[in-house]
């Protein structure tokens, strides 16, 4: 289960309006880069509700056969048994689910957006250089140095 909240794109939706100072192709895979990070968030909450259903089922089942255990010998499981039952039926129940698929979803949108980030970086700079350049310009005009 990975952490996340409801305030992922802060920073992102509290500048929004700022992309338009800089160059359209850059503003673009910006975008482009929060649009995929807001999928792989959604992509990693359905992951972690799989896995909370994944855990429930097996602290259900091995509550259940200690229960029955315990019917049938008088004694419950020792702790080794439980937690392998357990570890056992959780990855069962994540099979039957298709768990896999959507943990290889979250993994393969954070390689795209890793490397899309990397991409993007030299451009940002780039674009924040240029800012940096016209205030400067505008700076000096106004003798505000």
């Amino acid at each position: 289960i990975l952490p996340v909240s409801g305030s992922n794109f802060v920073v992102y939706e509290g500048l929004l309006g700022q992309l338009s100072f800089i160059d359209e192709v850059v503003a673009e895979k910006i975008v482009r880069v929060y649009s995929r990070s807001r999928g792989l968030v959604e992509n990693i909450k359905y992951n972690n509700s799989d896995a909370e259903y994944c855990l429930k089922v097996a602290s259900d089942y091995v509550r259940d056969v200690d229960a029955d255990l315990m019917k049938m010998a008088g004694q419950p499981a020792a702790q080794e048994v439980k937690s392998e039952m357990h570890l056992i039926k959780a990855f069962e129940t994540a099979a039957l689910i298709g768990m896999g698929s959507t943990s290889q979803a979250v993994r393969d949108s954070s390689e795209e957006i890793k490397v899309m980030i990397e991409d993007l970086i030299p451009e940002i700079d780039l674009a924040v250089k240029e800012i940096d350049g016209q205030l400067n310009a505008v700076k000096k005009k106004c003798k505000i140095i």
